[in-house]
């Protein structure tokens, strides 16, 4: 859009000043304008637009990094709206948005793998400010400062209106080393998080990463982690090696996080059939919310969720394909042989998980919150890849279809109450 209008399009009308200014908001949608009556809240600094963060990370060796022009620059007079709320200032403090799906790589585990992970036949390498990291099976980078450096995040954070972030390790994870050395790599994320809370206790918390294939260890360095300052939850990656997440192996560690009250986070690291996903990126276009429908389907049918009802699960990318095949999934269950274990349906399921807003689709994360309810829903935006939202809060508040009461619980109310974080000030 041009950089003088909001994002929707449309002239804007101005009334009243201050922290009570409104604005008259046109939007066109499926052919037909309505106006919209949206609270201002304080203006924001920096580019208005999408495109890609010339410092984006591609996920597949040998691809070539998807690159577009900057951002237009917004008029003084735009800037001067401000982040413009469908539901007002009041609900805005009350819950302040926080993103629950934001990556970080601490110091301490890049330079762990940089010593020891060549025993394991993976390698960190820093150049020019940034870094790259290979393990045989996957390679990530190079990427910026942004992943690392604390306070360019923090910046970011205050630029897009973002409160809290919750903290998550991504490819490779650990599990590329063995049992005790993914413990160490798991153990240095884990301080590392620790640390990034301490050096700013109300903006930063951190999601635990553990050696998910040698569960002994995981359940041990759960309970480690979860007594270090910050720790509001666990990560995992949609499978571990050749298990599936509902393999009875990992019961132990379950068991244990229901105890401890620490919900479940996944992520895809090593997607399905990744021989026919090499070329235009498809590994992640395709391969991550693949995943993620695979990992819901095994957590549903091996009787995993049932087994542990007070186990909270989040899928990424907008729960990635779950939400669309649960259909068939439920269909599956009552007419299919091989799940005559599982009569239960799927659809019966949806709500026993927790969803980002990554869906890429104003349409889609309607569908989401419809299929599933707004208090599943929590902000995401996979910080700071180029295939996640550069100004998440911005997708929820300005969607035409997300309400005052729904948009507040999306923004922070749901993630405040599932990560047990203080109510905010």
């Amino acid at each position: 859009p041009p950089p003088d209008l909001p994002p929707e399009g449309g002239r804007r009308e101005e009334k009243g000043g201050g922290e009570k200014a409104a604005v008259r908001l046109p939007v066109r949608r499926r052919g037909r304008t309505r106006v919209l009556t949206v609270a201002l809240l304080p203006p924001f600094r920096g580019e208005v637009g999408r495109g890609v963060d010339p410092g984006s990370a591609d996920r597949t060796e040998g691809l070539p990094t998807a690159s577009a022009p900057p951002p237009p620059t917004p008029s003084p007079a735009f800037l001067e709206t401000g982040r413009q709320r469908v539901y007002g200032a009041a609900a805005m403090a009350a819950h302040a948005p926080i993103d629950i799906h934001a990556h970080y790589y601490p110091e301490g585990y890049l330079r762990l793998i940089e010593a020891e992970g060549g025993r394991f036949g993976a390698s960190c390498e820093f150049s020019g400010g940034r870094f790259r990291i290979a393990t045989g099976r996957v390679a990530i980078g190079p990427l910026p400062r942004r992943f690392t450096d604390l306070d360019l995040r923090i910046a970011d954070m205050d630029e897009t209106g973002v409160s809290v972030q919750a903290l998550s390790l991504t490819v490779p994870m650990v599990d590329f080393a063995d049992g005790p050395g993914a413990r160490a790599l798991a153990a240095a994320f884990n301080d590392g998080c620790a640390d990034a809370h301490s050096a700013h206790p109300d903006r930063l918390v951190g999601l635990a990463a553990l050696p998910w294939h040698a569960p002994d260890l995981a359940v041990a360095e759960l309970d480690r982690a979860a007594g270090l300052p910050g720790i509001r939850g666990v990560y995992a990656p949609t499978h571990v090696l050749d298990r599936e997440l509902g393999d009875a192996a990992f019961y132990p560690v379950y068991e244990r996080m229901e105890a401890l009250g620490l919900p479940l986070f996944l992520h895809p690291v090593h997607v399905v059939a990744p021989e026919r996903l090499a070329r235009y990126y498809l590994t992640n276009l395709i391969g991550n919310p693949t995943e993620s429908g695979i990992a819901a389907a095994h957590l549903v049918f091996s009787g995993t969720l049932d087994r542990f009802p007070r186990l909270a699960v989040c899928l990424p990318h907008a729960g990635g394909i779950f939400p669309w095949v649960a259909g068939r999934l439920d269909h599956g269950s009552r007419v299919r042989p091989e799940l005559a274990h599982h009569r239960g349906g799927a659809l019966g399921y949806l709500r026993r998980f927790h969803y980002d807003t990554v869906s890429h689709s104003a349409d889609a994360l309607a569908f989401l919150i419809g299929l599933a309810g707004a208090d599943r829903v929590m902000l995401g935006s996979d910080y700071c890849f180029d295939m996640g939202h550069r100004r998440p809060v911005e997708v929820v508040a300005g969607h035409a279809g997300i309400g005052a009461a729904d948009a507040a619980r999306i923004l922070g109310g749901n993630a405040r109450a599932l990560l047990g974080l203080p109510d905010a000030p």
